[in-house]
C-alpha cells in the first residue's frame, strides 16, 4: 500500500529514505530469496480510484523496467454495493491494463459493503460479488486464487469503523455463518461465467413481487425478444437456468428473432 488516494506515494519511512526505489529493491531481494514465490504488489482502492490506479500501473511498469520480476496485482477491493453496481465501475478496463503488461490480476482482499441487512439490499450485494467475480473470471491473465477478506460478518474489520448497531454486513457469510445471497453469487459465477458481453445477464431483485429499478449497463439485457422463436433458433447458444428467485438466460439468439 505504497500510494496515496491521490495518486502521489505515502509519506512512510522508506520513501523518504530511498524514495520509490524501495519498492523494485523488494521485488529484487524477495526474488533472491525465495526464487519461485509469486510477488504482487497489492493496494486498496485501485478498483474504482483512476488517480491511484494510473501511478500503480506506472509503478509496476518502472520496476519491470529496471528488471525487478513480478508476477501481478493484488486487488484488495474494499469497496460497497452502489459502487461495484454502477455501470462506470472500471474494474474490468484496469484489469485487462494490467494483463496487457504480462501480468496477472489476483483478487485478495474483497469485501463488499452494504448500506442495511433487508432483502433487497441482500439481493444487491449478491449480485455485486457476482460481477465481481465475473470480471475476475473473463480476465485472460486471472491468478490462481480469489479471496474475501475473512469469511463472516461476525468478524469483518469493517465492524471497527462503525457502531455495532449499524454494520455493514459485507462477507459472504451472516453473524451466524450461514451462507448469504452474496455467497451464491459468487457459486453462479465460478460456476458459469460467460465472457462474451452481451451474456452478463442478471435481473434487479424484486419485492413483493414489484420489480425495483436500477442500471447496471453490462448485466442488463439490451433487447427484448420478440415473437416466437423456434428451436433452431434458439439450439445450443442459449442456457436458461433458474435458482428460485429469477430467471437468468445465457448465450446468444440469432439476429432473425430479435
Amino acid at each position: 500500500e505504497a500510494i496515496e488516494d491521490d495518486g502521489t506515494y505515502r509519506d512512510c519511512y522508506w520513501n523518504r529514505a530511498m524514495t520509490g526505489e524501495f519498492i523494485a529493491k523488494a521485488f529484487i531481494e524477495a526474488r533472491a530469496v525465495v526464487p519461485n514465490a509469486i510477488l504482487l504488489y497489492n493496494d486498496y482502492g485501485i478498483e474504482s480510484n483512476p488517480a491511484k490506479f494510473n501511478t500503480v500501473k506506472s509503478m509496476l511498469g518502472w520496476i519491470q523496467s529496471l528488471g525487478a520480476q513480478v508476477d501481478g496485482l493484488g486487488w484488495q477491493v474494499h469497496t460497497d454495493v452502489n459502487t461495484v453496481l454502477d455501470p462506470n465501475f472500471p474494474l474490468e478496463q484496469f484489469m485487462m491494463e494490467i494483463s496487457n503488461m504480462g501480468l496477472d490480476n489476483y483478487v485478495t482482499e474483497l469485501d463488499i459493503r452494504m448500506p442495511s441487512n433487508t432483502p433487497f439490499e441482500r439481493e444487491r450485494q449478491k449480485l455485486a460479488y457476482r460481477k465481481i467475480a465475473e470480471i475476475f473470471m473473463c480476465n485472460p491473465t486471472k491468478g490462481s486464487y480469489f479471496q474475501t477478506w475473512d469469511i463472516s460478518d461476525k468478524h469483518t474489520w469493517w465492524n471497527d469503523f462503525q457502531p455495532q448497531n449499524a454494520p455493514f454486513y459485507p462477507l459472504p457469510f451472516d453473524e451466524n455463518f450461514n451462507k448469504k445471497p452474496a455467497y451464491w453469487g459468487m457459486v453462479d459465477a465460478f460456476k458459469s461465467a460467460i465472457c462474451e458481453e452481451q451474456c452478463k445477464i442478471s435481473s434487479p431483485p424484486v419485492l413483493d413481487g414489484s420489480p425495483t429499478e436500477w442500471g447496471q449497463t453490462p448485466y442488463s439485457l439490451q433487447s427484448n425478444v420478440q415473437g416466437t422463436p423456434s428451436a433452431a433458433d434458439l439450439s445450443a447458444d442459449v442456457q436458461i437456468t433458474w435458482d428460485d428467485n429469477y430467471l437468468y438466460v445465457f448465450g446468444s439468439v440469432t439476429d432473425d428473432i430479435l
